[in-house]
């Protein structure tokens, strides 16, 4: 864990001024986003993909991830999506939402909820 998220955190569980610990609480955020990505991306990639007797294409990690989050199939398909492009095409900036300098989105007005 970066000291920018560690600091975060134990400002989080000792309390302080009240936008200090908003402040906090998004970098432990995108700590843990960047974590839950990283495991969607291992996930995504332990079982191929394959098509079924009637030709349908079979994603066994992006089922597992919707039945276990309770998310549709096609929301667990495009956060696996976007941990891979970020994981192997763009890890600076999954450093950076890793050591909470940057968010993946979910703030108000925001509908995706992706970076």
């Amino acid at each position: 864990m970066d000291e920018n998220v560690g600091a975060a955190l134990d400002l989080l569980l000792s309390g302080g001024d009240a936008l200090d610990v908003v402040v906090a609480a998004e970098r432990v955020k995108a700590w843990v986003d960047a974590r839950q990505l990283q495991a969607l991306h291992v996930l995504g990639g332990e079982q191929p993909s394959f098509l079924d007797d009637t030709g349908r294409l079979i994603d066994p990690g992006t089922g597992e991830a919707a039945a276990a989050l309770r998310w549709s199939t096609g929301a667990a398909r495009e956060r696996i999506d976007l941990a891979g492009i970020l994981l192997e095409d763009l890890p600076g900036v999954f450093e950076a939402l890793e050591r909470g300098l940057i968010g993946c989105g979910g703030g108000p007005g925001d509908h995706g909820g992706h970076l």
